[in-house]
């Protein structure tokens, strides 16, 4: 939940000097960089409801989204650093956004881990 909270903050966070991706969604300059993070954050959410019913597909989820996330806010943070589009210094938006992408990274990883786990622990046990 932690990693989703992060990726939905990074939204509204400035990333560079003057704007956040809500900033950029809000004055329709570049709707994109906003929509597929919070796409991404619905998935997250997705994931971790649907980890206790279908675990195989949540950590797949949270893998896949989790590297997806980790991505995008990387290169808001080289675009930020690059000044791509306006000048401007390096802000905490696109750091948070990748701390939450790697944080649902580690989470879809130790999901996978645990399900590997008692499915190994199913098809060893004696009958």
């Amino acid at each position: 939940m932690w990693a989703a909270a992060l990726a939905t903050a990074a939204l509204f966070i400035r990333y560079d000097g003057y704007s956040s991706l809500w900033d950029l969604f809000s004055r329709l300059q570049r709707p994109e960089f906003f929509f597929v993070p919070a796409v991404a954050v619905a998935a997250v959410l997705a994931g971790l409801f649907a980890i206790g019913t279908r675990p195989r597909l949540a950590c797949g989820l949270l893998l896949a989204v989790g590297i997806g996330l980790a991505l995008h806010f990387l290169g808001v943070v080289v675009a930020a650093w690059r000044a791509v589009g306006e000048v401007g210094g390096v802000r905490a938006g696109g750091f948070i956004g990748l701390i939450g992408g790697l944080l649902v990274l580690v989470a879809g990883a130790y999901a996978y881990r645990l399900q590997a786990r008692r499915d190994h622990r199913a098809l060893t046990r004696k009958p």
